[in-house]
């Protein structure tokens, strides 16, 4: 019998606690302003067009941004350049929204160039970009053609799923057990 209310204060405190999480920040190296524009293939300003984000699941969740290039500093990118990013996080992950202007500086990556905070994109700050032009110039401006703004998020979980998972597994348990207590008497 103590089992059985042992098993079932430990779910309970599961299911109203929930799962037990580490807050951990981003952790970047100390670059400066010159070695983010020399480590980057593309440096560039433009606008988030889409998001495609895989979400916290798996094991290599990842945000993928399709942005309008407004103004290039360094390369040749596209257009609309195409990048991927960790979540946001202990991954630096770039947290962009759908139509935020963005600094990007990309390095190359399989099967898309990839940015994140560490390298210096992110969201669009006039310090920064002034500190980019004194590096690399005044750069090129450029008018991208119009497209809509999407936002697509793969595999979103609403929120009720997880208590009412929790919920169910409390239930099956405690059945279990008072069928269990039952067949022992």
């Amino acid at each position: 019998m103590l089992t059985l209310v042992l098993s079932i204060g430990m779910a309970l405190v599961t299911a109203v606690a929930g799962p037990v999480q580490t807050a951990c920040a981003c952790d970047c190296p100390p670059y400066t302003m010159q070695q983010k524009v020399d480590g980057a293939e593309v440096v560039a300003v433009g606008e988030v067009r889409q998001r495609s984000d895989s979400g916290a699941m798996g094991a290599n969740p990842r945000v993928e941004l399709k942005v309008a290039v407004t103004h290039v500093f360094k390369g040749d990118p596209p257009e609309f350049l195409t990048v991927t990013t960790g979540p946001t996080g202990t991954s630096c992950g770039v947290d962009a929204a759908i139509g935020q202007e963005v600094l990007l500086f990309t390095r190359a990556g399989q099967p898309l160039p990839t940015v994140d905070t560490c390298t210096g994109s992110g969201p669009l700050q006039a310090v920064e970009r002034a500190e980019v032009e004194a590096i690399t110039g005044r750069g090129t401006e450029r008018t991208p053609p119009q497209t809509p703004m999407v936002e697509e998020r793969l595999l979103e979980v609403p929120s009720w799923v997880v208590p009412s998972l929790l919920v169910g597994v409390v239930a099956l348990h405690l059945a279990g057990a008072i069928w269990w207590h039952r067949r022992q008497t």
